[in-house]
């Protein structure tokens, strides 16, 4: 039995049990023996009784009187007498004697040399069963004869081993048998342990309607409230009651379901966001789920309830979620220690990201619609040339025509298989492009189409026609790590370092007399893991402001004079180390041989061996624990199931992610703490380590000097946090 699944079985059998499906086990004995035990009981009781199995060897089961089939839940067929025969040419007694003739591959198990299908049915309906076969052994063909007069007593045997269910002494209680209500608190209670959500909606039921009255009440701290559309809501008992928001109501510490949304309505001091705090909680699921209705998520995993759509019932809901949850998760988040991570950084972020959604960033339109035309323009010419290199017009997006045209027309040798024929991909072209000069071309027309598509046509219309100005969304719990990520548009993925992608970024300008304070971290994941590992050399380095690239560089190209493409390796080794890169990662990422990458990661964990050794024990800690943390102790669940797995493939994967999320979650605490301490310098994007200022051009200089000493000083650490700043009226 495959380890994995060892390790499941008492989770399975506790899902069965809350679904009140009475459990058999006998010691000894496998599964498919105690079915054909009950069945046997069970048929003398009952008008008819279903198997549900896609195991064939049930089918001998199905009896003559027609009160017993299987349902196959693989194939979706009910099986009788006849369909049997349709599908094996033999009826359902004679299933042991077909398959000890033809063998079953399902199980790895040979069947008679010689014999098929075909000819083991037909002698099946002459001769019956095993045994009446082999007494007119004379009457077969030679060849078949002879093979079974050599293994007559042994298959006989092997049939009854291999084949033929066994019967056991069993006691059935109709009453046990009857189909019960299952046990939902218990069920979704393992559910949302195992994250099972497809599950929990298929367990859930409909949310009671709560009662909404309009009527005068105080507001005091610490209450539970919601704000919408000029009006305040708050729960008394079982029902809801609302009146017009005052301007006192503002200035109270209220607990809410979601920050963000309620200090866009005007609230100013927040003490609990309860989708925050199952967010530090449950990072993983919380981010999987992150594009869901809110409401509906927090219900459904906490309730096993789907909400009405009315929207004032939905404020109820939150109201009563808050109210119902807010204890037990406050003390959870104490447990783990974070709750100063939800009420110091979580909750001011949201403040921060309220204002930034709302003020937006200005667009020149004018700009960006003659660079539409420009890309449209390059689009064009490079097809042409694809064109002329093919000797044909094709689609250049349909992955099936360029596979014609690459491997069939122009006799490129494929790299890849995939199910749809070769492969197409990046690294597929990247590797061509050596080759023939068609491959580097479509590199290019598929870098032009998707910045067309994805950024300059999708940006255009969420322009405001009036301000021109557009308004991302923010969202706090997209990611595991902490990371803050970004949709309508997903401004954070537009290509920083090609000239397509800095052509795009100009696109984004200051309004009139403002400029953008540009304050990006230098370097933050390695000077993080400098502070974690506690590495000397690595410490030493940043601590005298050497270039970290460049000495890697030296390190593992063993030479003092070191050139720019050296140096960008040794960058791409220093990051590749952060996030966990096997020797053929990054052999892919440095377009070399496996063997030189992994001496390049051998070299440097030989000179960085503080950096080995926390890499080890974070690892380790993980495999015990089932969790890592950061610096500000926020944490990611690192399943003990997952790491400690046999398959390499899944243990390796979630050993990269205890390396990196230490290291990735830090710098986003310390982002976050950076965006809460700059607050009144007018924040208006966040993009990894870099954070937007759109300030007066005549106080730039001066707020850039302090943004850039509050960001560098929000945290101390064991090397100094630097901060590059820019100016400009674009981005």
């Amino acid at each position: 039995m495959p380890n994995e699944l060892r390790m499941s079985i008492d989770r399975i059998k506790e899902i069965v049990e809350a679904l009140k499906y009475k459990v058999f086990e006998i010691e000894g004995y496998e599964a498919d023996d105690i079915i054909a035990s009950i069945v046997r009981k069970s048929s003398e009781k009952f008008e008819k009784v279903y198997i549900v199995s896609s195991d064939k060897d049930l089918l001998q089961l199905i009896d003559k009187s027609v009160n017993v089939l299987v349902y196959d839940n693989q194939g979706y067929t009910i099986y009788d007498r006849n369909k049997v025969f349709e599908r094996f040419s033999v009826f359902p007694e004679f299933i042991p004697d077909y398959f000890v003739l033809v063998g079953d591959s399902a199980d790895n198990i040979e069947g008679v040399k010689g014999i098929g299908k075909k000819t083991a049915s037909e002698i099946i309906n002459k001769y019956g069963k095993l045994e009446n076969i082999l007494n007119h052994i004379d009457e077969l063909p030679a060849k078949i004869g002879l093979k079974l007069h050599s293994i007559k007593e042994e298959i006989i045997k092997r049939r009854d081993q291999l084949f033929k269910l066994k019967t056991i002494d069993i006691e059935i209680d109709e009453e046990e048998l009857s189909i019960k209500q299952p046990d939902k608190n218990k069920l979704f209670s393992i559910f949302r342990e195992l994250e099972f959500y497809k599950f929990m909606e298929e367990f859930s039921e409909t949310a009671p309607i709560i009662e909404i009255k309009e009527e005068e009440f105080e507001i005091f701290d610490g209450d539970i409230v919601e704000i919408l559309n000029g009006y305040i809501y708050k729960l008394n008992g079982s029902v809801v009651l609302k009146r017009k928001i005052r301007k006192e109501d503002f200035e109270k510490n209220i607990s809410v379901f979601e920050s963000k949304e309620q200090f866009k309505h005007g609230a100013k001091h927040i003490v609990f966001d309860l989708t925050l705090a199952d967010y530090l909680i449950d990072p993983e699921f919380a981010s999987h789920k992150s594009n869901e209705n809110t409401v509906e998520y927090i219900l459904l995993k906490y309730f096993g309830q789907k909400p009405s759509q009315n929207e004032e019932q939905q404020i109820a809901y939150k109201l009563k979620s808050v109210y119902l949850l807010k204890e037990q998760i406050e003390e959870k988040l104490r447990t783990l220690d974070m709750l100063n991570l939800l009420k110091e950084i979580e909750i001011p972020v949201s403040k921060v990201i309220s204002n930034m959604e709302k003020v937006g960033i200005k667009i020149d339109v004018n700009y960006l619609s003659a660079l539409s035309l420009e890309f449209q323009e390059n689009l064009r010419n490079i097809e042409r040339e694809i064109y002329q290199l093919a000797g044909k017009k094709f689609n250049i997006n349909s992955p099936k025509q360029l596979q014609e045209v690459l491997f069939k027309r122009l006799g490129l040798k494929p790299i890849k298989k995939t199910k749809t024929g070769y492969s197409t991909d990046t690294e597929t072209l990247i590797k061509l492009s050596e080759i023939h000069p068609i491959a580097k071309k479509i590199l290019e027309y598929r870098e032009v189409f998707k910045l067309k598509s994805a950024y300059i046509d999708s940006i255009l219309p969420m322009a405001n026609p009036q301000t021109h100005r557009i308004h991302p969304i923010y969202n706090q719990r997209g990611t595991s790590t902490g990371r803050i990520s970004a949709s309508n548009p997903n401004i954070q993925t537009i290509p920083i370092k090609s000239e397509l992608g800095k052509k795009i970024r100009k696109a984004f300008i200051s309004d009139k007399s403002k400029l953008f304070i540009k304050a990006d971290y230098s370097q933050i994941e390695l000077r993080i893991l400098a502070h974690l590992s506690e590495d000397e050399k690595l410490i030493y380095a940043f601590l005298n402001d050497y270039d970290i690239h460049t000495i890697t560089s030296r390190i593992i190209f063993s030479k003092d004079e070191i050139s720019e493409e050296e140096r960008r390796i040794g960058k791409t080794v220093n990051f590749a180390i952060i996030y966990g890169v096997s020797p053929y990662g990054l052999s892919k990422q440095i377009n070399t041989d496996q063997e030189i990458a992994e001496k390049f990661i051998d070299t440097y964990f030989k000179h960085y061996e503080g950096v080995k050794n926390w890499i080890e024990y974070i690892k380790n800690f993980a495999k015990e624990n089932g969790y890592v943390k950061t610096i500000l102790n926020r944490r990611r669940i690192i399943p003990k199931l997952a790491i400690n797995s046999q398959n390499k493939v899944i243990r390796e994967s979630w050993e990269r992610i205890c390396i990196n999320s230490p290291v990735q979650g830090s710098a986003s605490d310390i982002i976050k703490l950076a965006m809460i301490k700059t607050e009144k310098f007018n924040p208006i994007l966040q993009v990894h380590d870099e954070l937007v200022f759109e300030v007066d051009e005549n106080k730039a200089n001066e707020y850039a000097n302090t943004i850039k000493e509050i960001m560098e000083n929000v945290i101390k650490l064991k090397v100094p946090l630097k901060v590059n700043i820019e100016i400009s009226n674009s981005l």
